[in-house]
């Protein structure tokens, strides 16, 4: 059976497709390359084919122009492994946060969702946008779609990778949609720097969407949280400084398992992800390229394409 990996981008305009594709690429290849010297990277890479839901022209229309990226794909420094996310007491402290965060957000839900919330409105407009335009929020959706159903048809195994406001597309998507192939199978759903556990968002994801016979999508009845009946295994990574994840790094608390018995399996991982130098030297935990070179990300990679 044929392997393919499709890749859905977090929130914000972006490169053209092509570039963004080609840089995902580097990041995983370089990951390959530095956490598994054991293995040929090349041959790794030639097991899957390579897909990305871009979805940025949906909400942009142009694309960031060649140069003009602020924060382009840029290798790690040094040699060697990269960082994993087994810190120990940085795993600990995390989880303790992760947990002061639940907590609070019970204790004080409605200061907390008005900040979430001005948060979307003010520096998120597209999970705004998303949450509030059905038209939008299908256009958004019917790439991934495409894909999904081009894989189902062409008997392909199936790992998605969702970063950032990409992970909740993804979800919305498989949990949601009642246009999948019945059939359609997801061998490896990875989470990449997730905000599935935010209260605003998965207040998003819990409404069944259908598409009706004017090929528009309608928001059906609400419905619990947890594993799409699709997926076989799903991954959560979490950098416990990453400004949008760190908030909740554990799913397996907000998504109950599925009718296979599929449960979300949570990880703390190191993203190195830094631009610049000297004085204009930026670390963001957040990035997509970090995270797609972190060791865990490279053995689940690795596992998939053998």
């Amino acid at each position: 059976m044929s392997k393919v990996i499709i890749g859905i981008h977090g929130l914000n305009n972006k490169p053209a497709e092509a570039v963004l594709a080609n840089w995902w690429l580097k990041a995983i290849k370089e990951g390959l390359t530095r956490n598994c010297p054991d293995l040929a990277a090349g041959d790794v890479m030639s097991a899957f084919e390579f897909k990305l839901a871009y979805w940025a022209s949906e909400m942009y229309g142009s694309p960031i122009k060649e140069g003009e990226e602020l924060e382009p794909y840029s290798p790690a420094e040094g040699v060697g492994p990269l960082p994993s996310g087994e810190h120990g007491i940085e795993n600990l402290l995390a989880h303790i946060r992760a947990g002061l965060v639940k907590g609070g957000e019970t204790a004080a839900a409605a200061v907390a969702r008005k900040a979430v919330d001005d948060a979307i409105a003010g520096k998120a407009p597209d999970v705004s946008r998303y949450r509030s335009d059905f038209g939008k929020r299908k256009a958004v959706q019917d790439g991934l779609v495409t894909l999904l159903k081009n894989a189902h048809d062409k008997g392909q195994e199936v790992m998605l990778i969702g970063h950032s406001m990409g992970s909740f597309i993804a979800y919305d998507v498989l949990a949601n949609r009642d246009d999948l192939p019945r059939e359609q199978k997801i061998t490896h759903f990875v989470t990449l720097g997730s905000p599935l556990g935010l209260h605003e968002v998965k207040a998003i994801v819990n409404h069944e969407l259908r598409v009706n016979s004017e090929n528009e999508l309608e928001e059906g009845e609400e419905k619990d949280l947890r594993v799409p009946h699709c997926v076989s295994r799903w991954s959560n990574f979490a950098d416990p400084y990453d400004r949008v994840a760190r908030w909740d790094t554990d799913l397996s608390t907000d998504y109950h398992k599925n009718s296979s018995g599929v449960k979300v399996s949570d990880h703390l991982v190191c993203n190195t992800y830094v631009i610049g130098s000297g004085e204009s030297r930026k670390e963001n935990h957040h990035k997509i390229y970090g995270y797609l070179r972190t060791p865990e990300m490279s053995k689940a990679i690795a596992d998939f394409a053998q």
